[in-house]
């Protein structure tokens, strides 16, 4: 059996995680003449998968900032890093609960819909070894 990629899965899932899925490289740099990885380092912690109601105090409470921003009408709108349950599902094609990031920098580009979570292991400070939830 071949390995399922996500471009064979495409059109079970949201608008948005197609679009992130499509394979356009747009400004993509070479660091290194082999692909790798260069860096991955956990970031957002429990912030993304915020469950409803997500707002500035649930965002706050799961311990992501929250800053407000002046629009060009006038309006004070807050902008957090922080994700909801239901944006991280439909970005992702896949739900989280309070997760966190783990943001990947490789060494030149690499086609959206060749890497999957599964590719990657992570082994925490027990030894345990999880496969991300998206």
């Amino acid at each position: 059996r071949t390995r399922d990629t996500v471009k064979d899965h495409l059109h079970e899932l949201s608008l948005s995680h197609r679009l992130l899925m499509q394979d356009i490289l747009v400004n993509a740099n070479l660091w290194h003449p082999d692909p790798k990885i260069l860096t991955a380092d956990y970031a957002f912690e429990g912030i993304l998968g915020i469950p409803p109601p997500f707002d500035e105090r649930t965002s706050k409470k799961a311990g992501a900032s929250v800053s407000f921003v002046v629009c060009s009408d006038g309006t004070i709108q807050p902008i957090t890093r922080a994700a909801s349950k239901i944006e991280i599902k439909k970005a992702f094609g896949r739900g989280s609960e309070y997760g966190d990031g783990l943001p990947v920098v490789f060494s030149w580009p690499v086609l959206p819909s060749t890497v999957q979570r599964t590719d990657f292991e992570c082994v925490l400070n027990t030894g345990r070894v999880v496969i991300p939830d998206g």
